[in-house]
This record gives C-alpha cells, structure tokens and sequence, in this order.
C-alpha cells in the first residue's frame, strides 16, 4: 500500500490493505497518501482521496512497449485529489522510448512519429512528434569567428540510411538522396488522438552512427501520461493542483560529436467538479531539448538528462527538438490562476547558437477550461466510472405499430434511426402535410439576378 500509515495496524487491516494492492479497484474506500517519499505507479486506481504532499512524488513508469494501462500511464480516479506545492507526479520520458543506433519509437499508427536517427541520419537525430511535429537535427556545420557557415535547407538532416544486414555498419542512402534539399525529412511526424487514448510522445532519434555505434542511445524519451480524475455522483469532486504534473519528452544528448533527438511531449488531462490550480503550479507535456555535444556538462539544461554522454566538443550539430503533446482541463467549474504555468511548446535543437531555432519542435494543443458534460457517446469511459457509453438513454424510430425504442449509442456513435416499414398502413407518413427531403437553392449571385422587387431573372435581365 502506497499510503503513509501510521499507529497500529490490526491483522484485519493488514488483510483489507494487502487485498487493495493487489486489486486497485478495491481500493476505493481508501487514501493515498504520498507524504515525503517517492513511489513508482502505474495502471488505473481508485481511492476516496489522493494527497500528494511535503515533497511527495508520484513517478510513472517507462512504456514497456506493450502494456500502455500499466507503463507509461497513470489513471488516477478519487473525489479529492491534492499536489501541494512542494510535491510532483512525474511521467516525464515514460512514453516511447529511444532506440541505440536507429529511428525513435512512436505509435504503429504513425510509423514516422519518431525521430529519424542512427543509421538513417550522417550526424544528428529528428525529434519525436506528438500533437506537434519533430523538430530537423542538422549535419556537422562549423563557425567561424561571430559568423557562420551554415545554411539551410542544406544543412539539415536527410533520412537516407539503413542498417546493414549483418548490423555492424550503416549504408548509405540511394544516390541522389543527399543532394542538400533537407528532404527526407528527420523530424518526426505529428499525430493526433483522443485525450482519452493512452497515447504517449514519440521518442527522438539516435545520433548517427555511420561513424561510430555506442552502447547508449542519445535520443529522448517521449513524454507519458497522466489523468487525475476527482467526480462525485453529488458533483463535489475536488482537484487542486498546487505543485507540478508533468509529462514532458526527455532531452535528446551528444557522443562522439554528434547529436540525438528530443522526445515529444506527452499527455496530460485534469479532471473535476471543481479544478483548481495554484498561483505555482506546473502543468507541462512540453517537449524535451534536442542534443548537442555541451547536453551532459553541469549547469547544461536537464544535464541530468544526458549523465555519462558527451559534456564537451566543437558546438557544430544539433538534434531535433521534441513537439508538443497535450493538456487537456474538463470541469464544472474551475479556478485557474493566471500566474501558473501550462507548457506544451516544442523544444529548441540544443544549445548551440547555430541551430537552436531551425531544429526546434511544433506546439502542441492546449485546452483550459473546458465543460465536463459527463458521459458521450464516443466509445470512451467519459466519466471514468468503469462502464463505457453507458446511461445515454433511447430513441424513438419509426410510425404506428413498426415504431420501437432503440439505444442512443451503439459502437460508439449515435445510432441513426432506420425504421421499418410494414404493411400496416400506420407505419407510413401521410402525404398530407408531409415535408420536401430536398431543399432547392436558387444561385442569386450572378447567374439568377434579383430585380428591384426581388423576383429572380436571368444574367441580361430578361424574366425569361
């Protein structure tokens, strides 16, 4: 059990608390309590309060490439939840995560969400993509005194490589395919989704490894996800939002001067009667910092980032920095402070003078505010009460004695009613009164001519 719990703890208890760690769904008539420690979850939970506090962290588990309910993904469903402003949940780089020597992971959807890298690349990765798009890692390029050299588009990154059969070596790309256009391009795609997918950011691209293979990869890891929920049947649910959520790409880093992608950012989505999010708060699914041969020096951004990669060397690439993902904030009623921060930009391409604004990253989406309706007939749990579409009532379809009820939803989306019609002479509309199916509409912009008393006419004037 996550909770901090203090005083004696009855053989009872100790049974009920061991059963609702191995079921979480029994677990709803409990807290969870992070009180100045840190813990590791994933998956859908359900308690009567969550309460993150005095430097409590939650942090999410990276995707295993398999199991997105459990890896890369918290559900956190109560009907009050608390961060304080000292404390964090945490998925950043728990997403798609970077392959040693090729192209970023993403979504099999979208085979080019990740950064292109490794052997597809001659020096620097793409960065991965999410709701906005990879940013273009460039090739070797020097300066020289205050100007310099590079010029784009020739200067970016082409995806021209492939890995060898036997794995030990890169082959270059068809002839023609460097030719200085900046085309493949590296950055990985932009794809959208439904914030209530368990969708994650792409991962950035590995620096290229023609010359080189390391045990490592320098691509960063896409952001994961996180939903923290707080509804009650009596609309009293209570989430309050005082320190940081966030589910940022990790930032991409160098080795042997060449340099890795940025994972995109991923997905957060806020939840509640009432939301309310403090003056300090961090709401972030930003993308990560593409790499550069400075990525692992101290006092370098997210160094931590790139600890034991290169933290030195001639500033001459970068990789791509990582999009956007998605914030989503649905309530009845919210209080957003003004003063605190939602980030879903796209990342710059390093650090380096030369490429910082030409390899960044897309934005991504940002919704504050929304209406929470409940349930919608989308083939989502709207409302995150285990049942999915449930409770949208029926319909009425058809006449007479062939009329019948029918569900409002079915495979997630409105039913189109499709009455029969029997011999039953009931079932049949009458022609009296009966309305057109067809609408006629008289173009009055130039062929038809109105005159002064509004009577159409033809182009010369003519009645007829």
């Amino acid at each position: 059990m996550h909770s901090l719990l203090r005083g004696p703890l009855t053989l009872a208890l100790a049974f009920a608390l061991a059963l609702a760690c191995a079921s979480p769904s029994l677990a709803r008539a409990q807290t969870l309590r992070v009180d100045g420690t840190t813990i590791t979850l994933g998956g859908v939970h359900r308690y009567d309060a969550v309460e993150v506090v005095r430097g409590g962290r939650i942090v999410v588990p990276p995707f295993d490439g398999t199991d997105r309910a459990g890896t890369g993904n918290l559900v956190l469903v109560a009907g009050r939840i608390l961060v304080d402003s000292t404390s964090s949940i945490d998925a950043r780089g728990a997403g798609y995560q970077p392959l040693t020597c090729g192209d970023g992971r993403g979504p099999a959807a979208v085979p080019l969400s990740g950064g292109r890298g490794g052997c597809s690349v001659r020096d620097s990765g793409g960065g991965g993509g999410h709701f906005g798009r990879g940013g273009r890692g460039t090739k070797d390029c020097f300066i020289f005194g205050p100007a310099t050299s590079c010029q784009f588009p020739q200067e970016f990154e082409e995806s021209c490589g492939s890995l060898a059969a036997s794995g030990a070596s890169c082959v270059a790309g068809a002839a023609g395919c460097y030719n200085l256009d900046g085309l493949p391009t590296v950055a990985g795609d932009a794809y959208r989704h439904s914030i209530y997918d368990a969708e994650f950011g792409a991962a950035g691209g590995d620096k290229g490894c023609g010359d080189g293979f390391d045990a490592l990869s320098t691509g960063g890891a896409g952001g994961g996800r996180v939903v923290l929920v707080a509804l009650t049947d009596a609309a009293t649910g209570a989430l309050q939002i005082d320190g940081r959520v966030t589910a940022a790409g990790r930032r991409g880093c160098g080795s042997g001067n060449d340099s890795g992608g940025g994972g995109a950012g991923g997905s957060v989505l806020l939840v509640g009667d009432q939301v309310q999010v403090g003056a300090g708060a961090l709401v972030t699914a930003a993308g990560g910092l593409g790499g550069d041969t400075r990525s692992g020096a101290a006092g370098q951004p997210d160094a931590a980032d790139c600890a034991g990669r290169q933290a030195g060397g001639t500033c001459d690439d970068c990789g791509g920095g990582g999009g956007g993902g998605i914030i989503n904030v649905l309530s009845r009623t919210a209080s957003l402070d003004p003063r605190a921060a939602f980030d879903v930009g796209g990342a710059e391409g390093g650090v380096c003078d030369i490429c910082r604004g030409e390899a960044g990253g897309g934005a991504g989406e940002l919704l504050l505010d929304g209406a929470y309706v409940g349930e919608l007939c989308d083939g989502f749990d709207n409302d995150f009460d285990g049942a999915i579409d449930e409770g949208l009532g029926s319909v009425s379809c058809g006449l007479g004695t062939c009329a019948r009820d029918i569900a409002a939803c079915a495979a997630g989306a409105p039913v189109t009613c499709a009455p029969s019609v029997g011999a039953d002479p009931s079932c049949r509309a009458a022609d009296a009164g009966a309305r057109p199916r067809i609408a006629v509409v008289l173009d009055t912009s130039s062929s038809m001519l109105l005159d002064l008393r509004g009577y159409p006419t033809f182009g010369d004037g003519s009645a007829d």
